[in-house]
């Protein structure tokens, strides 16, 4: 593939912000000249490009379906992480891509523990790439060269993939409760690998890999993502418990805005997950968190998936 740069698709950041993020690169001279931050999808397609979509999982229906009519054979990565609704039908969004008339081999997901601040300051980071072609992934890989802290693994397991990068952000806002709620290490390792355990389970019902949950798109999100405070998902799961109630950012951040979508995707194949149980009944009484977690903690490590009768 002749490639000429890749551009980065931000439609949530309007104008201002694109022109304020683009400012603000110019501070890191590592930051690859090749990729280009704009807000206005027309500009991308004067030349052959990859698109990084960048934007809130809600956003994702819209730049996909502007994309393809503007270029029915764009080459998009997705950074974004979610599901989204597709008449009526909760979708990922490879398999929405397909359904709006793209090319799943013209589409990839780019997934793994890699906070921005770090990747511009030059930290050493691995991500996983998931397409079928591998043109694409060598094209965004040579964009990226210019970062030699910076490399990629490669993956065809869309649906593992998508799944793991839905999950870490449930799974992330869970930790951050658990965190504060509990003061046994033990305990909180012990939650971690139940929480594991039940990703991967899912994970192979939906025809995925279990190495891509053990890999950077999986385990090495989990292990960015559900424990630190740079992590939004996280730090809400902080605030909330200390302050007993639902934060005001709390719709803001992923795990929350797609938990109710993952559970129907999962219920339509038959399937549940407690991880994604848990955090429904949550947040169905957001301001009993003081007393239903260190309850529901205690029932998910000894396999019960019955929490409705522990709301008062």
């Amino acid at each position: 593939m002749s490639q000429s740069g890749i551009v980065l698709v931000n439609v949530v950041s309007r104008r201002p912000v694109c022109q304020a993020l683009s400012r603000a690169l110019e501070h890191y001279p590592d930051w690859p000249r090749t990729i280009n931050m704009v807000s206005d999808l027309t500009q991308v397609f004067c030349r052959e490009s990859i698109i990084v979509v960048a934007t809130s999982s809600q956003g994702v229906g819209s730049v996909l379906s502007r994309v393809l009519d503007l270029n029915p054979k764009a080459l998009v990565v997705c950074a974004a992480k979610g599901l989204s609704k597709d008449r009526g039908r909760v979708v990922f969004h490879h398999e929405l891509f397909v359904s709006l008339g793209g090319d799943l081999h013209h589409f990839a997901y780019l997934s793994g523990p890699s906070f921005a601040q770090e990747v511009y300051d030059g930290a050493i980071t691995r991500v996983t790439l998931a397409c079928a072609k591998e043109a694409l992934f060598d094209g965004f890989t040579d964009a990226c060269e210019q970062n030699t802290n910076l490399s990629f693994s490669h993956t065809q397991d869309y649906i593992g993939v998508a799944l793991c990068s839905v999950f870490k952000n449930v799974m992330a806002v869970l930790c951050g409760v658990v965190s504060v709620c509990v003061v046994s290490e033990n305990t909180r390792a012990a939650f971690m690998v139940g929480c594991l355990r039940d990703i991967t389970e899912v994970v192979k019902a939906c025809g995925g890999a279990q190495d891509t949950v053990y890999g950077y798109a999986g385990l090495g999100d989990i292990l960015l993502s559900a424990t630190s405070v740079q992590s939004r998902n996280f730090k809400l799961g902080v605030l909330w418990y200390q302050q007993g109630d639902f934060p005001k950012i709390g719709q803001l951040c992923e795990g929350v805005s797609n938990v109710a979508l993952l559970s129907q995707y999962l219920s339509v194949r038959g399937l549940e997950s407690r991880l994604v149980k848990m955090c429904m009944d949550l947040l169905e009484s957001p301001s009993h968190i003081k007393s239903l977690a260190p309850a529901w903690l205690q029932r998910f490590l000894s396999g019960s998936l019955e929490f409705a009768d522990l709301v008062d």
